[in-house]
Parts: C-alpha cells; structure tokens; sequence
C-alpha cells in the first residue's frame, strides 16, 4: 500500500460502543482528562478495563487523585498508523472514585498490569465507570 497523503480520501466512521470496548480493552494506555484550577490537565496513564469500569493508578496524594475522586473525568485512547494517516479514537466519561474495597485493590494487583507509566508511587487505584462513551475511526 503505497503511502497516504493529507490529500487522500478518507473516510470517517462513528464506532459501536462494542468495538470501543473491544478496542480500549487491548490498548491499555491513553490520557486520563480532568479540571485542574486554571486549565484542564491531560495526564499519560496506563490502564485496565473491566465490566463498563476503567482502572488506573495515580500518586495517593496527588491532584489526580485528589481531582479525580467523585468527579466527572475522561479517559482517551487512540491509535494512529502514522504512514496511511488512519487509526481510531475512543473517550469514555464518567464520575470516578478512588478504589477503597479491598478485594478490588486485591483484584486490580493481582492482574498484574497496568505497571504505572510515570515514575513514583501510583498505588491508588481510581476507577472510572464509564457513563459515556464514543470513538471514531478513520479509513483509506
């Protein structure tokens, strides 16, 4: 396949909730969206996703915990083919909360993944039940 240029015809194709969930559930690494105090902060993260529930881990004590628990954030996730210019996109929604049930953290360690992306200690597990969700894909 010879390679695409800005000027190629694409095609752009709103996806069903099942194949968001296909696709994010073999991804596992996106951006965690949320308010900050000025501005809306995007964070790098690697997460897990479970019966309509995303999972990932942040500092304890950290504003992404902190911002995170019992408000509404997003998560995003995509992949780009950068040589044909096509890939997909998904955001899910939803009121996170930090993980406080101990056979959940158990559960979530046990899984063995996600590793934490960024450096220091992640061990607080935030859920993510997602409330809404969409995605896209571009086509040649």
């Amino acid at each position: 396949m010879a390679p695409s240029s800005v000027h190629s015809p694409r095609a752009l194709e709103n996806l069903t909730i099942d194949e968001c969930w296909r696709l994010v559930a073999h991804r596992g690494f996106g951006r965690v969206v949320y308010a900050g105090d000025n501005t809306t902060q995007v964070v790098p993260t690697t997460y897990e996703v479970t019966s309509g529930t995303a999972y990932f881990r942040a500092p304890p004590f950290g504003e992404l915990a902190r911002r995170a628990d019992r408000h509404v954030i997003s998560l995003q996730v995509d992949d780009i083919d950068r040589r044909t210019l096509t890939g997909w996109s998904v955001q899910m929604s939803g009121r996170a909360h930090r993980v406080e049930d101990a056979a959940t953290v158990a559960s979530l360690w046990s899984l063995g993944r996600p590793a934490a992306w960024i450096p220091g200690a992640q061990t607080q597990w935030i859920a993510l039940p997602v409330d809404h969700m969409q995605g896209q894909r571009v086509s040649c």
